[in-house]
């Protein structure tokens, strides 16, 4: 249990080290471990502070801007371990891009549908 745990601290401990290599293991135990540690500090906030306090909202967005970095840290050291250079990661940003992109062409269905009524009635 505690190689399970020093996964999760060397993401921290590691958050600005984008040198050598990190295990596939070591990863996924962190991303196991992160995604716990997120709806846990989010379960907690919610009931302290209610659902839709700021102070929730606050938390939230600081762990995952932590966890932005932590995974990208360690997702470029996977790859070196992979012999591959960080720089792919760069890749997930334009893959995101062009699906944000396209989802904003996607054009729209007439009326209501299975999701709700047509937004764009109102404004009509």
């Amino acid at each position: 249990m505690s190689d399970v745990f020093n996964a999760w601290l060397n993401g921290y401990r590691q958050i600005f080290d984008y040198k050598g290599r990190a295990r596939r293991r070591d990863f996924a135990w962190f991303l196991l471990l992160q995604l716990v540690a997120f709806f846990v500090v989010a379960s907690v906030t919610s009931i302290l502070f209610g659902n839709s306090g700021m102070i929730t909202e606050t938390v939230a967005s600081a762990l995952m801007m932590v966890t932005i970095l932590t995974t990208l840290s360690y997702n470029v050291r996977r790859l070196h371990d992979c012999d591959q250079s960080g720089w792919w990661c760069f890749g997930y940003l334009i893959l995101a891009g062009v699906f944000i992109v396209a989802s904003l062409m996607l054009r729209p269905t007439d009326g209501s549908n299975q999701y709700g009524p047509d937004p764009r009635a109102a404004t009509r």
